[in-house]
């Protein structure tokens, strides 16, 4: 079992980058049961929570996240004034057209279009500023590929979005910040000793051991970015051009 002793021993032995993914891979599993089961989730959960107490410190960074990705006065994200996504359309008397008939094609990426702007609005102005990258670095996961988490410009992505959220939790002060902290010390480096053959060589040392990429795309891009094996995808056309990342940036900013 996975709270098992031998479980956390194995755990306590591992370097931190693989503590690190550990952690978030239990957490989507957990959450993955609760969604399946309408918010419940099986009595031994409680004994993997007790064993792996670091859960809770995870879970609290994700809240932060995800109230960063909530426009202030929202009750949830993903929502248009109490609507749900899929109930954001437009009739079908207000299609253009008067009775001409119109390409099913182009009507459903119209239909789409809208939908998409008002399920924007539900989401912060940081938020939608990463997601428009999202959009332009990610391969839409309609032409049937996806980007592999070791490509180049996922990498910088992943990178960039993790650094504008976690670098102004650590540079705040107060209790909040203090909580914030402890929260990010899941996933610093640590202290690297004589033995390290990197630092001998003189290398800057790295800040951190690992960066949740897969749960930082999959809030900020909630409805919008997918994972599989193959890799990453977007929710974008197919005959939409990936951009690099330093493309990217450049264009979210005009």
């Amino acid at each position: 079992a996975v709270s098992s002793p031998p479980v956390r021993r194995s755990y306590d032995c591992a370097p931190k980058r693989y503590r690190a993914q550990f952690l978030c891979a239990l957490s989507r599993v957990a959450q993955l049961e609760g969604q399946r089961s309408g918010g419940c989730v099986r009595e031994a959960w409680s004994a993997v929570w007790e064993t792996f107490p670091e859960l809770t410190l995870w879970q609290e960074l994700l809240a932060l996240l995800r109230k960063r990705c909530q426009v202030h006065g929202r009750a949830a994200r993903g929502t248009v004034d109490g609507l749900r996504p899929e109930d954001c359309y437009i009739p079908e008397e207000e299609a253009p057209g008067g009775g001409e008939e119109i390409d099913p094609r182009q009507e459903k990426r119209r239909k789409n279009g809208a939908r998409d702007e008002d399920v924007e609005r539900a989401f912060s102005q940081w938020a939608r500023r990463w997601r428009r990258m999202l959009r332009a670095v990610l391969p839409g996961g309609e032409a049937g590929t996806a980007a592999s988490w070791s490509d180049p410009e996922v990498r910088k992505l992943c990178a960039a979005l993790w650094r504008d959220f976690a670098d102004p939790l650590g540079a705040e002060t107060g209790a909040s910040s203090a909580a914030a902290r402890r929260c990010l010390a899941l996933f610093r480096t640590e202290a690297r000793g004589a033995a390290d053959v990197a630092a001998r060589r003189g290398s800057a040392p790295a800040e951190w051991a690992f960066v949740p990429a897969a749960d930082l795309l999959l809030i900020v891009g909630e409805g919008l970015v997918g994972s599989t094996l193959e890799g990453v995808f977007a929710d974008a056309l197919p005959s939409q051009k990936r951009l690099p990342f330093a493309s990217a940036i450049f264009q979210t900013m005009m």
